[in-house]
C-alpha cells in the first residue's frame, strides 16, 4: 500500500478507494541473479504474510472469548 507508483489509494468512511494508475510496459529482466534474487524475497514475503494472516486469524479467537468472558462476568447483553 506504500508504494503509489501503480496505484493511488484514499481512505474513505466505506474503506478504501484504489484508482490504477496507467503504467508503461513492464519490462522483464532475463538476468538469472536478479530473477533468483526476487523469487527468494517473493517466497520470503509469502512466509511471512502467511504466518501474520495465521497470528490474526488467532487474535480473532482469543478476542471472542475474551469478548464472551467479559460479557458472561460483567452481565453484558
Amino acid at each position: 500500500m506504500r508504494d503509489t507508483a501503480s496505484f493511488k489509494y484514499t481512505f474513505t468512511d466505506n474503506g478504501v478507494d484504489l484508482e490504477f494508475k496507467d503504467i508503461n510496459d513492464i519490462i522483464i529482466n532475463t538476468d538469472k541473479e536478479k530473477l533468483n534474487n526476487l523469487h527468494s524475497i517473493a517466497a520470503i514475503l509469502a512466509a511471512t504474510e502467511d504466518s501474520y494472516v495465521q497470528n490474526l486469524k488467532n487474535q480473532l479467537q482469543y478476542g471472542k472469548r475474551l469478548i464472551n468472558f467479559l460479557k458472561k462476568e460483567y452481565d453484558i447483553e
